[in-house]
């Protein structure tokens, strides 16, 4: 039988059950697939099965993603499936921000690509500007994806070496913003300029950042009080920035803070924590309403987790709302183990009972030690077929 002549409606149920991976190859489906009705009902399906995404970008040649159901049991040892991009048009690669729509945002210096870890599909966008000669600064990245408009944008921030100490004058960080429409992932967009904008509050970001119902949000310190830190607020629609007050008395470091997304609300997590003498562990996290303009302290405790797994660093990436009724924070370690084949452990911190499951991520052989990036709630996605 053709299956090309079975009904539309017929031959779309069969597309959404076919395997991602096993769906793009096959070209007579191509247009079907690129058609922006399917991937919104494929988009609606795959979120209904979030997973956990590990990038290993940082010591393999070319890309390498790991990713798991994040919600299914056996937990974490079934749906395990590696993706590797095989054909990046760059060479070195750093993942500057978390999964946005199924994509990720690879870059090299001045370079930046949109990357499908399921398809191994990557979409390359024009090469910004930089401002200073080369060596005298570093460009940070920041990736965010607006529900409402469906655009993709990408902000950088190009960091003198000299900012990052205090002066007599306060200086500006050039910023620079390119955008991606939905629909322009299937057009050339080379010859898009990337557009300079006006930020008035000069700062340096030293988080990465989050994407929350359209604005993105990372950590900075303000390059007028040397002493001061903030969290900024950037608003993909209208690109407006915001300066957001820290919590009374907390200040953010230089490295290892983070935002996470906490039940809908932007969540600062310090890289600290105090063990107490019992073994336990207490995370210093604090949620942000926006709508009262206040943070809140989140009490966060988790039991002894014993000699062997006790002296590991778990660092907090997101929850991934509830399990069994209950809101699930996860924590994910900073550094794979060593061992014949190289693995990850994954901690799973239920709030209401403050219990916790402990999972073992393997299946990259690595003797040496690495510290892994875990992404919460990502979902597989046909764009860039």
């Amino acid at each position: 039988m053709d299956i090309s002549k079975l009904p539309d409606n017929m031959l779309e149920q069969i597309m959404l059950r076919v395997p991602l991976e096993s769906l793009v190859e096959c070209r007579k489906w191509r247009s079907t697939i690129r058609e922006e009705g399917f991937e919104r009902l494929y988009w609606a399906q795959s979120i209904t099965r979030p997973r956990l995404l590990f990038e290993y970008t940082r010591i393999f040649p070319k890309p390498l993603f790991q990713s798991v159901y994040q919600q299914e049991e056996p937990l974490l040892s079934s749906g395990l499936k590696k993706m590797v991009v095989s054909s990046p048009p760059y060479g070195d690669y750093c993942m500057f921000s978390a999964p946005q729509r199924g994509l990720v945002c690879l870059g090299d210096e001045t370079k930046f690509v949109l990357c499908n870890p399921a398809t191994s599909k990557v979409k390359a966008l024009p090469e910004c500007e930089r401002l200073y000669p080369v060596g005298q600064s570093r460009i940070i990245c920041f990736f965010g994806y607006d529900e409402v408009t469906k655009v993709f944008k990408f902000l950088i921030s190009e960091i003198h070496h000299d900012f990052m100490f205090p002066c007599e004058f306060p200086r500006k960080v050039p910023q620079q913003v390119f955008t991606v429409e939905l629909a322009e992932l299937h057009e050339n967009i080379k010859e898009k300029p990337w557009r300079v904008i006006e930020c008035q509050h000069n700062h340096v970001p030293v988080t990465e950042s989050l994407c929350l119902n359209g604005v993105l949000y990372y950590g900075a310190k303000s390059l007028v009080e040397m002493d001061k830190s903030m969290i900024i607020s950037f608003e993909l629609r209208s690109e407006n920035f915001t300066i957001i007050d820290m919590p009374q008395g907390v200040k953010l470091a230089d490295v290892g803070d983070r935002l996470v997304n906490y039940n809908g609300e932007v969540c600062l997590v310090k890289d600290l924590w105090d063990v107490r003498k019992d073994g336990t562990r207490v995370y210093e996290m604090y949620a942000r309403d926006e709508n009262a303009r206040q943070w809140r302290e989140v009490p966060v405790v988790i039991p002894s987790l014993g000699d062997d797994v006790g002296k590991w660093k778990f660092c907090c990436v997101g929850n991934i709302g509830t399990l069994t009724g209950e809101l699930v924070l996860v924590f994910a370690t900073d550094w794979w183990l060593r061992g014949e084949c190289g693995s990850a452990l994954v901690l799973y911190y239920y709030t209401a009972t403050r219990t916790v499951r402990l999972f073992n991520i393997g299946g990259v052989r690595e003797s040496l030690c690495y510290s892994p990036q875990t992404f919460v709630n990502h979902c597989d996605s046909p764009l860039l077929t």
